[in-house]
């Protein structure tokens, strides 16, 4: 059984080297071989393969080529299909012709399970107490479920905690290592935050509209994707109802030339960092 699991800007890049090989058609043909006779082919964060006619045509052909030998294709994004912008109308087909189902934050319950899971196989125990907590405060997310119990491995071994770890330990250890509970920044988080502040919603963020302060607050978001998730002017475009490179770049431009003459921008500014870095 083969198993492709494959993030979408080694997809992208992979593509991009083929085809700027001498023999280029020939190149093409062996990467989308490469994917379309896997068994399970995993394809993640599909959005930021958009507005590209050649991946799209190319990820059309391994789409076809997998569906024709019943393979099973499993997709990440960041929304339904119905909303991803940048995409042929066929490949939105594609998409949707599958199962769809919403990922959600897992509860305190089954963030639990996960913890004793670990916990059973690890070195070290730990007291109810403390599972309890880190359930509680961290269940949005295992990795930082992960992180902690590395953390806790790691400062037993340098003996500066004992087996079983208890409650006070754990919360010393969150507090040296700036392990914040909370969300982890992303596009949707920073388009909430700055929708508050501004008194509108995401919706108006990602629209069309151009009315001040509307247009601005849309502009600083753009400006806050960039800066806080180093995301490119083209996936920062498809966060944002599907705007190109150049619209997303003059946006940019326009909230850094304001925050060097506007002192309450600026202000406003580094309000919504702060609430963002206290989230994320």
């Amino acid at each position: 059984m083969l198993v492709s699991y494959v993030p979408s800007e080694k997809f992208r890049s992979e593509l991009i080297k083929a085809l700027g090989e001498p023999d280029r058609y020939e190149a093409v043909e062996r990467f989308k071989s490469l994917y379309s006779t896997s068994d399970y082919f995993l394809l993640d964060d599909i959005q930021f393969l958009a507005t590209s006619s050649k991946t799209n045509e190319t990820l059309f052909n391994v789409f076809n080529e997998l569906i024709k030998n019943n393979k099973q294709i499993i997709m990440t994004s960041d929304r339904f299909p119905e909303k991803l912008n940048g995409f042929e109308k066929r490949l939105i087909s594609r998409f949707m012709s599958g199962l769809n189902v919403e990922l959600k934050s897992l509860d305190q319950e089954t963030s639990m399970n996960i913890l004793r899971y670990k916990l059973a196989s690890g070195e070290f125990e730990m007291d109810n107490d403390a599972q309890e907590y880190i359930a509680s405060y961290y269940s949005d997310d295992v990795r930082k479920i992960n992180s902690i119990i590395n953390q806790i491995d790691f400062n037993i071994i340098q003996g500066v905690i004992t087996s079983p770890v208890t409650l006070k330990q754990v919360e010393k250890i969150l507090v040296n290592y700036d392990l914040i509970s909370g969300q982890d920044i992303t596009p949707s988080l920073i388009k909430n935050v700055v929708s508050k502040e501004y008194s509108t919603n995401v919706t108006v963020l990602e629209g069309k509209l151009r009315a001040q302060p509307y247009a601005f607050a849309r502009q600083l978001a753009m400006k806050l994707c960039h800066e806080l998730l180093k995301l490119n002017y083209t996936q920062i475009g498809m966060e944002f109802g599907g705007r190109d490179h150049s619209t997303v770049l003059h946006a940019i431009d326009k909230v850094d030339k304001t925050l060097k003459d506007d002192k309450n921008v600026t202000k406003i500014y580094k309000k919504i960092k702060k609430t963002l870095t206290k989230q994320g």
